[in-house]
């Protein structure tokens, strides 16, 4: 294993979804796993911001629970396919949900975090309901 397979792992992206997130070939990101090659700086940058703004976008969420008083439970929607993640504007469902691993090590447990599909949250159905009266 390579630093940089480490922190891919971490990142919550594969192969694939890294390669298409630094534009390159997954060819090259094996390479780069492996430690045939070395990983330009450049895409070491980019894997770093993603992990930054997981970290951060963590941080907002423990930030958000405590404003609410710290329920016991949270309820969180994940996207459903790599299309609606990059629409939320992450690369990926797996940077998405490496997020909420974040979130779940900065909670230490002191809340039960339900992860569902986006749209069929408790406040999505709320939302939908308020609507329709």
């Amino acid at each position: 294993m390579t630093l940089f397979s480490a922190i891919l792992k971490l990142s919550g992206l594969s192969i694939r979804e890294a390669a298409d997130f630094l534009s390159v070939r997954p060819d090259t990101v094996k390479s780069w796993s492996a430690g045939r090659n070395g990983v330009p700086q450049g895409a070491m940058n980019q894997i770093y911001d993603l992990l930054e703004k997981q970290g951060n976008a963590a941080g907002e969420a423990v930030k958000l629970w405590k404003e609410q008083n710290e329920p016991e439970q949270i309820e969180a929607g994940y996207a459903v396919d790599n299309h609606e993640a990059q629409s939320l504007g992450w690369p990926s469902v797996g940077a998405q949900m490496a997020m909420y691993a974040r979130l779940s090590e900065m909670l230490h447990g002191e809340c039960e975090m339900i992860l569902v599909p986006r749209g069929s949250t408790m406040g999505t159905a709320k939302a939908i309901e308020g609507h329709e009266k």
